[in-house]
């Protein structure tokens, strides 16, 4: 295995000192390993309905840009397009970041 960088996803004029603990978590996790494969996460504003009219989303508090919460009601699934929590791709937390050997 190689390298593999977490990087900080927090959009420009976010502060993560504002944010709660769930959500700045969050942020550090841009990727969902599903059936052997990391996905890239899609954040809130990024979804296909756009995330509606909202600033930000009504479940979590993710602000466009920001990741959501993991098992936030509203966030998509990165590799089939449904919903995380009710989809059928067999993950449920984000990836760790792999370590160096």
């Amino acid at each position: 295995m190689g390298d593999y960088h977490v990087a900080d996803s927090t959009p420009p004029g976010i502060s993560m000192r504002h944010m709660s603990a769930d959500l700045e978590s969050a942020q550090l996790r841009p990727t969902y390993w599903i059936q052997g494969e990391h996905y890239t996460r899609i954040p809130f504003g990024r979804e296909d309905d756009g995330g509606g009219e909202a600033e930000g989303c009504l479940d979590c508090g993710a602000a466009r840009g920001q990741l959501h919460v993991p098992g936030c009601e509203h966030e998509q699934c990165p590799r089939c397009g449904g919903k995380v929590i009710s989809c059928d791709c067999g993950y449920g937390r984000p990836a760790r970041p792999r370590k160096t050997n």
